[in-house]
């Protein structure tokens, strides 16, 4: 018997050390496919280096003729947003505070609404500015479509979600009116990533520290808040009166 207890301790140690090895070589390959697959994602992904050195020329005002906007043309007042894609704050005042102003003074004829790429967190924030750029350039309403719906679709700040693959498969679903196929070659070619660093510098300029950032007729909001940001429309109403 004493044998017996011996022989079958010894067989649940030796199972047991088996079983340990088998979860270290699948944790050590899951390591390995991680890795390998956070490569591929790099390598798709703009460099910081490329980035910088996208646009080297000079930036002299908020270049409002090249950026995404919605309004009438004669509005009085215009309002630009300084984004980041990958900001969360930016998605919360997506949700709650542009709506207001669309309803209240885009709408009405009073705002043009300007959107400008200060995409900062990450270098698939970028890329997602690239997207967005590549699709005002096609057709103007998906940038606007892109715009609403990418802050639905946010994932986490920590993360490099804006990828290639990520972004090709969310346009594909999500936006309509636009050549697919020349979406896709552009982005893939980075078209358009010297506007995206242009924006940033404009950016730079005129004193953005991070995002959203709210310019009402060229002056910063310092609060983004709806009230805040409406007193500043009717401000600028007034002088223009």
């Amino acid at each position: 018997m004493e044998v017996y207890i011996m022989k079958s301790n010894k067989s649940n140690v030796t199972f047991m050390l088996v079983v340990l090895g088998i979860i270290v070589a699948i944790l050590a390959s899951l390591a390995f496919l991680t890795k390998h697959e956070e490569k591929q994602v790099a390598s798709k992904l703009p460099t910081t280096k490329e980035y910088e050195n996208a646009y080297k020329g000079e930036v002299k005002d908020f270049d409002y003729e090249n950026q995404p906007v919605i309004g009438e043309k004669d509005a009085p007042v215009k309002i630009v947003e300084f984004g980041d894609f990958k900001c969360p704050s930016c998605a919360m005042w997506e949700k709650t505070v542009f709506p207001q102003i669309y309803t209240d003074y885009v709408h009405t004829g009073k705002v043009q609404f300007y959107f400008i790429n200060w995409q900062f967190l990450d270098v698939d924030s970028v890329l997602a500015g690239v997207a967005g750029e590549a699709l005002y350039h096609q057709n103007p309403d998906a940038f606007w479509q892109f715009y609403s719906k990418i802050y639905e679709n946010q994932g986490p700040e920590s993360k490099k979600w804006a990828t290639e693959k990520f972004l090709l498969g969310f346009v594909k679903d999500n936006i309509t009116g636009i050549d697919y196929k020349q979406f896709e070659k552009d982005l893939k070619e980075r078209k358009y990533m010297d506007l995206v660093r242009k924006d940033f510098l404009i950016g730079q300029k005129y004193g953005v520290g991070g995002t959203p950032a709210i310019y009402v007729n060229g002056k910063q909001v310092k609060d983004n808040s709806y009230e805040e940001i409406r007193n500043a429309i009717e401000n600028a109403m007034g002088e223009k009166k």
